[in-house]
């Protein structure tokens, strides 16, 4: 069986037909493949925006949370402690020598009320000295 040359031509148009068909249909996958892909990395990209938001937003609270207990427990602190206790620790860290700027730091007063507390501590010695005397 002998082919002539136009059933040549046919058979090449056809094969080239068929491959330019197959192409297209893959350029076509590949192009929905690609979209897809895309989509996916637009949702990853949201995703961890989405997350990097809620750690930002979990450690502020936890930070504040933190505050919060330190403050609510230093007033506590503050509460337990009596203004005559006070005094006393006054007047015992200026007898060992510190400083009133030390103790206003140590005490977290006032330098004022560091003094104020020292003067009076004088006079509850004074007075303490006067009634075992009598």
């Amino acid at each position: 069986m002998t082919i002539t040359w136009d059933q040549a031509v046919i058979v090449a148009v056809g094969v080239g037909a068929g491959v330019g068909l197959l192409e297209m249909v893959l350029f076509i996958w590949l192009i929905r493949g690609l979209r897809a892909q895309r989509r996916v990395e637009q949702r990853l990209a949201h995703l961890a925006d989405a997350l990097v938001l809620l750690t930002e937003a979990a450690e502020t609270g936890f930070h504040e949370h933190a505050q919060e207990i330190e403050r609510l427990a230093e007033r506590t602190r503050l509460k337990r402690s009596s203004s005559k206790e006070t005094t006393g620790r006054v007047v015992r860290a200026a007898r060992r020598g510190r400083s009133v700027e030390q103790i206003a730091a140590d005490e977290r007063l006032s330098e004022g009320e560091v003094r104020l507390r020292m003067q009076l501590g004088q006079l509850a010695g004074h007075a303490g000295a006067a009634s075992a005397t009598t």
